[in-house]
């Protein structure tokens, strides 16, 4: 996949990798909208044949697509519009893409005729020979002499640099921008009224404009415009100005808070009844973060949490760092109770493992890498369309380091990070659990008589702004690496867990966990115990 990624660069096209599966790259790729990526990007994006690619599409690459989506009515469409021939791809859905020359009065337009979408400046289109989730690639069926014109006499397009919303609002739109501009229309309508307001005074507002255009949209594509719309709006809203220098009574937030007094609160377990107990509650509109040094069992721990929510409520596990594979089959290891050392000699059963322990994860929706597609960032905006797909209760994110904002500085990039996470949690009414690591322990702390490996606030990682905005703020940490070798080995599997922070109630506490099996259990007399001070005897006592 890299030689053919490395011929359309050296045609002029401008390519950005792409998971199979998916449409939309796999990085942040803005800057290549302007620039053709490096030699050393490709080498690094391109390390196996299990990625795809796109061309970003526009004037850097020279090109504007015309996307005919069969599933959506395009056939038909295109059967009406009859197209000039050009190069053609047949995509591996069963749709067509058509290249143009690139025209630039016009924009990146979906919908602007039943299933056809117009690729320009700012999208890209996957390309051949890419693999489709049908098992079909994507292939070139015409590719002959130059690209033609685009036909904008077919869309009827009109340069408009700035919108004219005095004429637009009195004279509506024609054919060919209508939908572009019911866009606009709408876009700048929800800004300006709340979202309790859209309903009755900006739907409409435009089904009035719509009258005015030539012809009038149906009111099928009206609505889809508007929802399409409207879901992207309702997560920009912020108080106007004025309102957030206005003062309110206590009263005026009765009706506001009795509504929500009446609805049953969701909660969700730490995975251990009695750490449950004394915790803060996890509850849905939470946002917390979990943080520890590297081998410490913050993901082990987790993933934990989502099993024992999983059969309750919906739970989503974003992983970053590890292949969604890897956690599973590792899992399913230490279920069954496999050692490190039987794993290396290839002594162990893992197929059977798998077999009669993946069961326990079917509950849980795993986002995120996986074998063949290791390299995966992840943006806050995409972070809300991963929750819109698999509607969870819960989302553990794993971990902080992969998810990327804008911001020149470490601190404004954590501020968006965090506020991006934190308006999630709260808008979407669910609990997010953030992993994220702690610094490691300075070489004279290693020497520290003390069992486990607790950094504190002081370790957090990175600036402050994240355990700031958090709800709840837990630290775990493993056996110091100075006992590995000297210590009781009933002890070498249990891990401190501290929770520093509680916005709501303020339920702090700490607990003590034995991981065995692939199991947690508490045990409270671990609790701020030393190597000098710890009883081992009191082990023997206890039912593992």
């Amino acid at each position: 996949m890299k030689i053919n990624a490395q011929k359309y660069i050296k045609a002029g096209f401008s390519i950005v990798p792409i998971n199979q599966g998916e449409k939309k790259p796999c990085i942040e790729w803005k800057e290549y909208q302007t620039r053709y990526p490096t030699q050393e990007e490709v080498d690094r994006w391109f390390v196996n044949d299990k990625i795809n690619f796109g061309i970003v599409t526009g004037k850097i690459s020279g090109i504007t697509v015309v996307d005919i989506d069969v599933k959506s009515g395009g056939l038909e469409t295109l059967e009406k519009l009859g197209l000039p021939p050009t190069w053609i791809v047949k995509t591996g859905g069963g749709g067509w893409h058509y290249y143009y020359k690139y025209c630039a009065e016009t924009g990146q337009t979906a919908g602007i005729y039943q299933g056809v979408d117009i690729r320009n400046d700012g999208g890209q289109v996957v390309a051949p020979p890419s693999l489709h989730t049908s098992g079909n690639r994507y292939e070139w069926v015409l590719k002959e002499g130059e690209l033609a014109d685009f036909p904008k006499h077919l869309f009827q397009i009109e340069k408009v640099k700035n919108t004219d919303w005095s004429s637009l609002i009195q004279n509506g739109a024609k054919q060919g921008t209508r939908n572009q501009q019911a866009s606009k229309l709408f876009g700048k309508l929800m800004n300006f009224f709340q979202p309790t307001e859209w309903e009755t005074i900006v739907w409409e507002i435009a089904k009035k404009w719509n009258n005015k255009n030539e012809p009038p949209l149906t009111d099928n594509e009206l609505r889809s415009v508007y929802k399409s719309i409207a879901k992207r709006a309702i997560h920009d809203v912020r108080p106007k100005d004025d309102e957030k220098l206005v003062g309110k009574s206590a009263k005026q937030f009765e009706e506001k808070l009795l509504e929500k007094a009446g609805q049953p609160r969701r909660f969700f377990s730490w995975g251990i009844d009695e750490i449950d107990n004394k915790f803060p509650l996890l509850e849905a509109g939470t946002y917390t973060v979990f943080f520890g040094q590297q081998g410490s069992g913050k993901t082990t721990y987790c993933l934990h949490i989502a099993r024992k929510n999983s059969k309750k409520t919906g739970v989503t596990f974003l992983t970053t760092e590890m292949s969604r594979e890897k956690m599973i089959e590792l899992y399913c290891i230490k279920r069954a109770g496999i050692t490190d050392e039987q794993y290396k000699d290839g002594k162990a059963d893992t197929k059977e493992a798998i077999k009669k322990f993946i069961g326990e994860l079917d509950g849980i929706n795993f986002v995120g890498i996986d074998d063949q597609n290791y390299f995966q960032e992840y943006a806050i905006d995409e972070i809300q369309k991963i929750v819109n797909q698999n509607n969870p209760e819960l989302l553990i994110i794993d971990n902080l380091d992969k998810i990327k904002a804008n911001g020149k500085t470490e601190l404004e990039v954590s501020k968006a990070v965090s506020a991006g996470i934190l308006q999630c949690a709260r808008q979407n009414g669910i609990a997010i659990i953030l992993i994220h690591h702690a610094n490691k322990m300075p070489q004279d702390k290693r020497r520290n008589p003390d069992l486990y490996q607790m950094r504190g606030l002081s370790g957090f990682r990175g600036t402050n702004k994240i355990a700031d905005d958090a709800d709840i703020l837990i630290e775990i940490g493993g056996v110091n690496e100075k006992y590995l070798e000297t210590a009781d080995p009933r002890v070498l599997n249990t891990a401190k867990i501290v929770a520093y922070k509680d916005r709501n109630f303020r339920r702090k506490g700490t607990a003590m966990v034995e991981f065995k099996s692939g199991e947690f259990i508490h045990y409270d007399q671990f609790g701020n115990s030393t190597v000098e001070q710890f009883n081992y005897s009191s082990l023997d006592d206890i039912k593992f």
